[in-house]
């Protein structure tokens, strides 16, 4: 009875050494993570991270970055007050590029919004460019990224 006992705890023993990859790496102590929307969210578990249970919730989707301008009086001239050509840069998704746009003295802050919205679109930056009048006699710039989440 005892051989048999000690036969059966033998067996015990050797089962639970197979779980063990090492001393110091039992397969039961892996740490795994599980995303319940693989589609949306993914994870991986690396080193020796302490147990935990972290939670994420999403609040909002990615969406396409919209930035507005200041509303300017469309009849004014006061945005640009002499014959020249100004570079700037813009910069989508961390790619930079420089636009150059031309203004004859005299034109309206209308005038000069549609040139620059005119050379923004035409530079291909991964954003379309729009006067858009909110107010009678009011203009401002709309610029909005073509790329989601930059």
């Amino acid at each position: 009875m005892f051989r048999d006992l000690n036969s059966s705890l033998l067996a015990l023993k050797n089962s639970a050494e197979a779980l063990l990859i090492s001393a110091t790496d039992p397969v039961y102590y892996k740490l795994t993570a599980i995303s319940s929307r693989t589609d949306i969210l993914t994870a991986e578990v690396s080193g020796t991270p302490a147990k935990a249970v972290y939670s994420i919730f999403v609040s909002r989707l990615a969406s396409q970055d919209v930035v507005v301008s200041n509303q300017l009086v469309s009849s004014d001239t006061s945005l640009w007050t002499t014959t020249s050509t100004k570079t700037f840069t813009i910069t989508v998704g961390g790619v930079s590029r420089d636009v150059s746009v031309s203004v004859t003295s005299g034109q309206t802050n209308e005038q000069v919004l549609a040139a620059m919205a005119k050379a923004i679109n035409a530079a291909g930056v991964g954003a379309r460019v729009a006067v858009v009048s909110q107010t009678a006699g009011r203009s401002r710039l709309v610029i909005t990224s073509t790329a989601i989440g930059l």
